[in-house]
């Protein structure tokens, strides 16, 4: 057996003897840990709403769980409780922990020390669902019958306990409960805490805000693209389209979903900034304030971004519905016009960022069915939710 088989055995040997203990220790209703992105990020509605109940709520002692350094240093920098997900002090508060918030799952916080039943999961997700996995129902199963026991919290990680889950709306609730199996009961429709800052203002303390801040002021329109694929139509026709927003006097920031090393190894053009993962320690989403229009093919952002009552644009050059799959009729759920190529799509921004009521009736009705929440009371829902879900008494007098 080699050294490595043996640091492994070793290593899921003290996983599941913290697992074990975890079960006995009791835990605190009003203890509550959060994190998201793997650990890795302070990101999303996790970090939004955790930031919420910091501030607002003194009942409950909110601590973020992070394996990532930089995160744990900023997240300390802004005077909030953060440890390192591994540590005594993250284990230990992780095992007791009446109430773990996540995006992702488990691996978020502490997965070997919160999946116990006596701990709550509330699973603030980190969008609305609108591509499908390969088979929903299929990919359930399959953990549900893992036949997998070694490590033992593998196996009860698999079969999490019941989570509470979030939506948006009730047509996105039923998602959930169609597709993912989550009982009805289990879903509250409170609006992303995320989403609260749009109705708030600009935060000009957040950090990509202030990298990017001064070059916006140059430009008199400001867009973002966010495509969900890797966007080769648009890598390989870079320069042109610089050339096409120099004559419209526009910049276009440029955030995928993912980051490929194509992506990476780009530099920014004169009327292009690429946002790159490493720059943004915090969260994109206060930077949305500061566009002026969204360009994607069919990453969810859009459907928050319509909250803020600014122009869409499509780019499906790529997308054959059939085989990516999607929850909802991609043609009537994607308010705006669809662009064939990038040329047309320069003329789409120049048009709409002059006459943004062209498709503002479209907008509206997306925006109404996948956002019944459209103030800054998302996060001020989800705590009563949770309290409620944890069996808690919550505060009346909330600072919103």
């Amino acid at each position: 057996m080699t050294e490595y088989s043996l640091r492994i055995i070793f290593y899921y040997i003290r996983c599941d003897l913290i697992y074990i203990l975890s079960h006995l220790i009791p835990a605190k209703k009003n203890l509550w840990v959060f994190g998201s992105w793997f650990g890795e990020k302070y990101w999303g509605n996790a970090r939004y709403f955790f930031e919420y109940v910091s501030q607002y709520c003194p009942d409950i002692k909110a601590v973020w769980l992070t394996r990532d350094d930089r995160v744990r240093e900023y997240v300390s920098s802004k005077g909030y409780a953060v440890y390192d997900s591994y540590s005594l002090k993250g284990i230990w508060l992780s095992m007791r922990a009446g109430c773990c918030i996540i995006t992702h799952n488990l691996y978020d916080v502490n997965e070997y020390a919160t999946v116990t039943r006596k701990t709550k999961v509330v699973q603030l997700r980190r969008g609305t669902p609108f591509r499908t996995v390969p088979d929903c129902d299929e990919i359930i199963q399959s953990k549900l019958s893992c036949p997998r026991t070694i490590p033992l919290f593998k196996r009860y990680l698999y079969n999490w306990p019941r989570a509470m889950v979030i939506a948006t709306s009730d047509n996105v609730a039923k998602v959930y409960t169609d597709h993912f199996r989550v009982p009805i009961k289990d879903v509250v429709v409170t609006g992303y805490p995320r989403n609260d800052q749009f109705f708030k203002g600009v935060d000009f303390s957040d950090p990509l805000l202030k990298m990017i801040a001064p070059h916006i002021k140059k430009y008199s329109k400001t867009g973002i693209f966010m495509p969900h694929d890797d966007a080769g139509h648009f890598f390989a026709k870079l320069k042109d389209i610089n050339r096409q927003l120099q004559t419209i006097d526009t910049l276009l920031l440029v955030k995928p979903y993912q980051e490929t090393e194509r992506y990476l190894s780009l530099r920014s053009q004169s009327n292009i900034f690429f946002i790159k993962e490493s720059d943004c320690i915090g969260d994109i989403y206060p930077l949305l304030l500061m566009t002026d229009f969204l360009i994607t093919d069919y990453a969810s952002v859009f459907f928050d971004y319509l909250l803020l009552v600014k122009p869409v644009l499509f780019v499906p050059f790529e997308i054959q519905p059939e085989q990516i799959g999607f929850f909802y009729n991609y043609d009537e759920v994607t308010p705006g016009p669809k662009a064939k190529n990038w040329r047309e799509t320069i003329e789409h921004i120049s048009a709409l960022t002059r006459d943004q009521s062209v498709y503002a009736q479209q907008y509206e009705q997306v925006c109404r069915t996948f956002n019944e929440v459209r103030d800054a009371t998302a996060c001020q829902r989800v705590y009563m939710a949770v309290c409620s879900y944890c069996g808690l008494r919550p505060r009346k007098e909330l600072t919103p």
